[in-house]
């Protein structure tokens, strides 16, 4: 189901308000600790890694500024108009409003968009799913939604901890990757074939006060002058596993051979000899390969990689759960139903696992 987007301007018009907003949010002591505390959630990276099955099962709202905001913006919910006013201060609701992230909805207001907060930092994306009432979620599709931080950002922010040197956010979403990057990397940017995540990317940068460019770009034709190519990239590829071929994929989702040979093609021409180009997928691995790593290897032709299995079992299809025609309750890949119709997809593809890795590959000096 697609949702009404949030109306974003062509131009970013109010900058100065953006910079206030985080520091109201950080008065109001909105972050991931209190926010996974009040949910039940063992950390916030189980809470941001799968924020709908919190929404799901959330009771009502509690008083206090971090519960509003939290349900407001994170779990998506509508909250009665008296629990918002007492519990927020005027100026920071008229800024919510003033921006277009805050509506009014019936006799209580709704978010317009997700707010998450990670590391002292805040990002702006558009709502995966409504939360309408108690133990009702309606999830939003379509190929312009600007996804919030998820578990694979989670983990692909790992990968950029370890990264010092300039650095492309390439698939950039929201910028979550490039600003929490931007104070250790010092030059940071992203592209995105989506003119959306580059717009909201571009706000994250202001709202967390961070210097990065992004632009709308995509990898197969992207292209930096010699004196300007970076140190690094980083890739969290739009690669889950498929159910069935639809208009409601994510946007630039593909199979990961398709992707990852891109990026290796396009490393030369995007970073200086001797950058590494880290690619985050999940691999669907077909029978004839011993794992995903096999596979990857083969589609890299004459490059020379290095493919590091990643421990997400939450993200993984393993022998025996194709063997058993069974997922995991706590899989992000599929729901309900939704796991057999997968599990029947990948079989009918002589997949026999799905693996998430990071591939690591040096341009040659």
């Amino acid at each position: 189901m697609r949702p009404d987007l949030a109306e974003l301007p062509a131009e970013l018009t109010c900058p100065a308000g953006l910079r206030a907003l985080a520091g109201h949010l950080r008065g109001a002591g909105f972050d991931a600790d209190r926010a996974a505390g009040l949910l039940g959630a063992p950390s916030p990276e189980h809470l941001l890694g799968d924020p709908a099955r919190y929404a799901f099962f959330a009771g009502p709202v509690p008083p206090g500024p971090v519960a509003v905001l939290t349900w407001l913006f994170i779990l998506n919910a509508r909250v009665p108009a008296d629990l918002v006013r007492g519990g927020l201060d005027r100026e920071l609701i008229e800024l919510l409003r003033d921006l277009g992230l805050l509506a009014t909805a019936g006799d209580g207001y709704r978010g317009t968009v997700s707010i998450t907060p990670y590391r002292s930092r805040f990002f702006v994306s558009d709502q995966l799913f409504t939360c309408t009432g108690p133990q009702q979620v309606r999830a939003n599709t379509g190929p312009g939604l600007v996804m919030p931080p998820h578990a694979s950002s989670l983990l692909a922010l790992a990968t950029v901890d370890r990264i010092d040197d300039t650095l492309l956010d390439v698939g950039c979403g929201g910028g979550f990757l490039a600003v929490n990057a931007a104070a250790r990397c010092g030059t940071v940017a992203g592209i995105d074939p989506n003119p959306r995540c580059a717009r909201l990317a571009g706000w994250n940068g202001v709202l967390n006060g961070v210097e990065a460019g992004f632009a709308v770009a995509d990898i197969a034709s992207f292209t930096v002058p010699g004196d300007d190519r970076f140190g690094a990239l980083i890739f969290n590829t739009p690669t889950l596993p498929r159910i069935r071929s639809t208009e409601d994929s994510e946007w630039g989702q593909s199979t990961a051979d398709r992707l990852v040979r891109q990026t290796l093609d396009a490393a030369p021409r995007i970073l200086r000899p001797g950058g590494t180009a880290y690619v985050q997928a999940l691999v669907e691995v077909p029978r004839r390969y011993s794992s995903a790593a096999a596979a990857v290897r083969d589609w890299a032709g004459g490059h020379d990689v290095t493919v590091t299995p990643i421990d997400a079992p939450q993200l993984s299809v393993t022998r025996e759960q194709l063997r058993r025609r069974r997922l995991p309750g706590h899989s992000l890949l599929a729901y309900g139903a939704r796991s057999g119709e997968l599990l029947d997809a990948l079989a009918a593809r002589d997949v026999v696992a799905v693996e998430p890795v990071t591939i690591a590959a040096r341009v040659r000096p």
